[in-house]
């Protein structure tokens, strides 16, 4: 066997033993199914668009049939599943006796299974069912987690013990709330979801007719309106739990409650505690369901978590409501073989040999490619054996840099941004011309800096390694340090890029987004480049560090409409702080694009652009759209620092992707800015 197809092999061995030891995360994420079932998402939101357009009823029911499984268990389907002989499930309890929209679930699973057979769960295709009702019905997108497996148990028995019974107190819902790390305000949030759906009459039956006169808690005027749709004993009818938009996800439940009209018992009593009556009122007196949105989003990703089954836990059901019946019992073959110690380390050294024999056959396969394509791809380590230490040369460099000048971290991270988004990451903003032409030239480009930061690495690069490591991955290499010496994520970036020699200043201007561009601009300039609606929320965050010139958002602040006014969506106060530095014609002031924390890679962005204090226009516009926005908030919560981070590097990796030259293509530069003309 030849030298290199041994050392493949010997790596593909690795890479197999790897993948068989090595536990995977146990924990649920956004995009589980990214490359497993990568249209799931998109099927949930068709397939519940179309049943609630039919039938838009079933939107509060299936809220609640989430909800309700969460608690009971964990959120692992078990509310789904049917009763057996000798089992009184779940769904058969007499405190679930008016859940439905199970059908719903079937249905969905069955066109997921079609497409996707045996991968997506039945818990997580009603986590994204109940997240799309959210949505559909114009409440906030919900980034949901998903990752979840199926359990194999439902027992009628367990649910009273995580169910509010007839007549608990608030101190009660607290208590049971507080089982699951859930606080007073997380009950007064989740309860927010009474927004959409009925509830029968038997349920709040006692509220109007006890004592006579009915529940005093109650307002006698509803108490009235109430009996007039509730008969005595009426055991079906169903009476909306939101009557002023009872199909609208929006915060006017907050309102009927605080005004003494909550349908339930449950709902009257956030009155009776401090905590959740603030936060009734809050809501109930707010101008914009904003804060209710963003506390909604993180209370339900967090329920959504509730005891999930992951990894090799549980299962993944073909049918929803009963367990997958045993595997084709193969128990007593393994049995017999496993019988004497002879047959199973026969039956060891079969295994390690097939698993050889693979390994053998995709190395062979690796290495017939190697000449072509894969070749010409970027790669994790290109440098690994041409220029073993150039990613600890650039650090070392940028260290030494960043000691001098501290603002070219956001520098070098917007050097990166502009040269990616003209002719792909190239380096051909590092070109120049003569005639002032090139892509540095353009309008956009004229307040972006590192230039030299990027020529002194190089000038070190090309002193231990010459013409071996192009610009362009240097460029990207240092953007990623940027980021990292500011606090934020530490992630590999993708090398092997090379150099081009074209340098446009036409083209910078048709390919740069606008600083005050909506959320539809944003997408399109992003989406000709491949880089997806996620990516623009998600790489507009890189304004968590650096500044602005008053010219890029002197329109916002001075003349908005031409009148003399500002952008209505700016906070008064911070747009009157920014108005005193920037005067119509102050060309040179700046702000930073962060006043939280302008120096340190956090999510301090999101906060700034939750509390409308974004600078820029393009910024300010995340908040117009459902998805966008829905992020941003989620984003404001700390806790979710990590996942900003993660979908950071993944986006950084993605735009990093852009355009790029390999193999042949292009050059590998000794100067960066050598003269196009």
């Amino acid at each position: 066997m030849a030298p290199e197809l041994m050392r493949a092999a010997a790596m593909a061995v690795v890479v197999v033993v790897g993948v068989l030891v090595s536990p995977s995360s146990a924990h649920v994420f956004v995009g589980s199914y990214n490359t497993t079932c990568p249209q799931v998402e998109d099927m949930v939101y068709k397939e519940m668009t179309a049943i609630l357009a039919k039938s838009p009823d079933l939107a509060g029911p299936l809220l609640r049939l989430f909800s309700v499984d969460c608690f009971v268990g964990g959120c692992e389907g078990s509310i789904l599943l049917d009763s057996t002989p000798g089992n009184t499930a779940e769904k058969d309890s007499p405190l679930n006796k008016g859940v439905r929209g199970y059908e719903v679930v079937d249905a969905i699973k069955a066109k997921l299974d079609a497409a996707c057979p045996g991968i997506v769960s039945c818990s997580d295709t009603l986590a994204l069912a109940a997240r799309d009702v959210v949505r559909l019905t114009k409440g906030p997108y919900i980034p949901l987690p998903t990752g979840r497996r199926d359990g194999n148990s439902s027992k009628a028995s367990d649910v009273a013990a995580t169910s509010p019974l007839p007549g608990a107190t608030v101190s009660d819902l607290i208590t049971l709330f507080a089982k699951f790390n859930f606080t007073a305000k997380d009950l007064a949030v989740l309860s927010g979801a009474h927004t959409i759906g009925k509830a029968h009459c038997s349920v709040f039956s006692n509220r109007i007719y006890s004592n006579g006169n009915g529940d005093p808690t109650l307002d006698g005027n509803y108490t009235a309106t109430l009996r007039g749709q509730c008969k005595a004993n009426d055991l079906s009818t169903l009476v909306d739990l939101d009557p002023l938009t009872p199909n609208t996800f929006d915060a006017d439940y907050y309102k009927q409650v605080a005004s003494q009209r909550g349908l339930l018992a449950t709902d009257a009593a956030l009155l009776l505690n401090p905590d959740t009556k603030a936060y009734v009122l809050r809501q109930a007196n707010a101008t914009s369901p904003d804060e209710f949105f963003s506390d909604f989003i993180v209370s339900f990703v967090n329920m959504s978590k509730i005891g999930v089954l992951t990894h090799t836990h549980g299962e993944i059901r073909q049918k929803c409501s009963v367990v997958n019946p045993p595997s084709p019992s193969s128990s007593s073959a393994a049995a017999s073989v496993l019988a004497t110690s002879l047959a199973g380390s026969l039956l060891f050294l079969l295994a390690g040999a097939l698993v050889l024999l693979w390994a053998v056959v995709v190395a062979a396969a690796m290495i017939a490619t190697m000449g072509g394509e894969a070749r010409a791809q970027l790669q994790y380590g290109f440098y690994n054996a041409s220029c073993p230490g150039v990613e600890d040369l650039v650090r070392s460099e940028l260290k030494a840099i960043f000691a001098n000048d501290t603002t070219l971290r956001a520098g070098l991270l917007r050097l990166h941004f502009h040269d990616c988004f003209v002719r792909g990451c190239d380096a051909s903003l590092m070109l120049n011309s003569h005639n002032a032409t090139a892509e540095k030239d353009a309008d956009p480009n004229l307040t972006v800096r590192g230039y030299e930061a990027i020529e002194a690495i190089k000038a070190k690069v090309e002193a231990a390694c010459p013409l071996v490591v192009s610009c362009a991955d240097i460029m990207a290499m240092a953007a990623r340090d940027a980021v990292y010496l500011s606090d934020g994520p530490q992630y590999e970036v993708e090398t092997g890029r090379r150099d081009g020699n074209v340098s446009s200043m036409a083209e910078a201007l048709t390919n740069l987004p606008p600083a005050d561009g909506n959320v539809t601009v944003m997408t399109h300039y992003f989406g000709v480049k491949n880089l997806t609606m996620k990516d623009v929320v998600v790489l507009s965050a890189a304004h968590t560090l650096g500044v602005a010139h008053c010219p890029s958002f002197s329109k916002r602040v001075n003349n908005y409409t031409g009148a003399g006014d500002q952008d209505p969506s700016l906070d008064p106060a911070y747009g009157k702080q920014l108005a005193a530095v920037c005067k119509p014609d102050n060309v040179a002031s700046v702000e930073p694009l962060d006043a939280l924390t302008p120096t340190k890679f956090d999510n301090g962005y999101y906060k700034s652009v939750a509390a409308h204090q974004a600078l820029l226009g393009s910024d300010a516009a995340l908040l117009d759209d459902s998805l966008t926005g829905a992020y941003v908030r989620l984003m404001t919560n700390d806790s979710y620092l990590d996942t900003f981070f993660a979908d950071f590097a993944v986006s950084m990796i993605n735009m990093g992707r852009v355009g790029v030259l390999t193999g042949t293509d292009g050059q590998i530069r000794a100067t960066c800015g050598i003269y196009v003309d």
